[in-house]
């Protein structure tokens, strides 16, 4: 099992052992009062209406005496519910006289047969115990004599709780009560309930006090926890299966990520998640996702600039290559002592400068190049305008178009447009492509300018009617050592239109190339 599954089951066991407890005890604690309550209100109902039926009517007989003879000893005893509650008629004969403030308890039982009408009030008295559903005493409000059902035989003087005393008093003033103040008389914790008893007069003579104690409701207490305890153990079983089985679905899919990076570490950026949750770790498994997703297209990126990086060392080591052979063979022939003649030699020498004028001028380039593309360098902007540098360019280009015979014209008004702007950079940009124009474009030819502006910003357009660009170097065209070399272009360096769009990216212009319908290529330039 992994540690992190093992530890959340662990975890949510622990839960679960302190949830049972806990609701163990307060089910314990809840069923108790329920219980107490429940039984506290049916003893008190019963207590009640055995205090009526003792008050409505004598209680009959317990034995099965004569009738006459139960009369004659009902006579004498001033009712079958009043027997037993003098305490000068105990089976002994003894009379001891009460104090005022103690009370004289007396048990009967069946057992003693010495003494029929204790027996009698015995069987009586069990009954009534019976019929209330726990321990019931008689207590007589004139001689305070309180009778009930036992084995012990001997009178008891109790001096009562004041709290016990309270209640009989307000018992004796007519009211059913429940108290829980005769625990250290009875020994035990219980609870009593007391109604008072009338005689056919309606005078109270009497109480009726039924106890019961909290042990007679252990049984069906420990009847109630052992049905919960099976529940609680079932369901506590259950519980930890699934406790273990979503632990295990909760670490699944971390396991999974685990391996995605994993294999990302390694260096392969194929590797996803395919994790798809509306929760935080769904979430964290979409960020791997697209970290994934991003490192595999900087690996591509940096693959695609690696590749170009050779290609940039191999373009000007080609290209610094043959006028470095040019120069040293040259170099190489005036120093050998050899006998040339005056013009071998002028022509020698010429050669030499134009070589010389091609590196520098490739430096030059690689160095402007180097300038533009490095984020830290800043060119200075100010207001200008775009149809002044454009006109500038133009004037210089035609030096260049007139060894050729080409005209540079504009084929729609020039408006002014004005921007902020390198001044210098952005006539160097519109040179570059007009040069390019002039060389790729035949002699006699012509080369179309387009200056238009509006509101949403502006767009110049310089067509020339040469052979177009090759389709396979179109995409790439704005690269490094990307230009199209030829007749037309034998000393190009391959740098000028990577500088061009250098100043336009710098200037928030956007420069594109492509071939007209009618043949010849177009670059445009715009801004919005």
């Amino acid at each position: 099992m992994p540690k992190l599954t093992r530890r959340l089951f662990l975890y949510f066991s622990a839960a679960l052992i302190v949830f049972t407890v806990v609701l163990a005890g307060l089910f314990d604690a809840l069923m108790r009062d329920a219980s107490i309550k429940e039984n506290r209100a049916l003893l008190e109902q019963r207590t009640q209406a055995l205090a009526a039926s003792l008050t409505e009517e004598p209680a009959p007989a317990p034995s099965a005496r004569p009738a006459d003879d139960r009369r004659e000893r009902g006579g004498r005893q001033r009712g079958m519910h009043m027997r037993g509650m003098h305490h000068n008629e105990t089976a002994s004969g003894n009379t001891r006289a009460n104090s005022s403030d103690s009370y004289c308890r007396r048990y009967v039982s069946e057992g003693n047969t010495s003494q029929p009408v204790s027996v009698e009030d015995a069987s009586y008295l069990k009954n009534l115990s019976a019929l209330a559903g726990g321990t019931v005493w008689l207590v007589d409000r004139q001689s305070k004599t309180i009778t009930a059902y036992g084995t012990d035989n001997k009178e008891i003087y109790d001096k009562l709780p004041a709290e016990a005393e309270e209640m009989l008093n307000k018992i004796f003033e007519g009211s059913a009560v429940s108290s829980e103040d005769f625990n250290a008389i009875l020994d035990a914790p219980s609870f009593t309930t007391g109604a008072p008893v009338k005689n056919t007069n309606g005078e109270i003579t009497g109480a009726l006090l039924v106890h019961r104690t909290f042990s007679g409701l252990a049984e069906s207490e420990r009847s109630g926890l052992k049905i919960f305890a099976a529940a609680i153990a079932s369901a506590f079983l259950l519980s930890l299966i699934l406790s273990l089985l979503l632990a295990r679905r909760f670490v699944s899919p971390l396991a999974r990520m685990e391996k995605t990076a994993a294999v990302l570490a390694e260096g392969d950026y194929s590797g996803r998640t395919e994790i798809k949750q509306d929760d935080e770790v769904g979430r964290l498994a979409k960020s791997l996702d697209t970290l994934a997703e991003r490192l595999s297209e900087a690996e591509k990126e940096r693959a695609r600039l690696e590749k170009m990086r050779r290609d940039f060392l191999s373009s000007v080591s080609h290209e610094l290559r043959t006028p470095l052979t040019v120069l040293r063979g040259t170099v190489d022939l005036l120093s050998s002592g050899i006998s040339i003649s005056e013009e071998k030699r002028a022509a020698l020498l010429e050669q030499t400068m134009s070589q010389t004028a091609q590196l520098e001028r490739l430096v030059n380039d690689l160095f402007e190049l180097t300038r533009l593309e490095n984020p830290d360098f800043t060119i200075e902007k100010s207001q200008g305008s775009i149809t002044d540098a454009l006109e500038d360019a133009v004037s210089s280009a035609n030096r260049i178009a007139s060894k050729k015979n080409i005209t540079i014209k504009a084929v729609s008004p020039i408006t002014p447009v004005v921007m902020d702007m390198d001044y210098g950079r952005i006539r160097q940009m519109f040179l570059i492509v007009l040069d390019n124009a002039v060389k790729f474009s035949p002699a006699d030819g012509e080369i179309e300018l387009s200056l238009q502006s509006s509101d949403s910003g502006w767009s110049v357009s310089i067509r020339d009617h040469g052979q177009g660009i090759p389709e396979d170097i179109l995409p790439e065209l704005f690269g490094r050592f990307r230009s199209h070399k030829g007749e037309n272009n034998p000393n190009g360096t391959g740098l000028g239109l990577a500088i061009a769009k250098q100043i336009a990216e710098r200037h928030g212009i956007n420069i594109s190339a492509d071939n007209a319908e009618s043949g010849g290529a177009v670059f445009t330039f715009s801004k919005s």
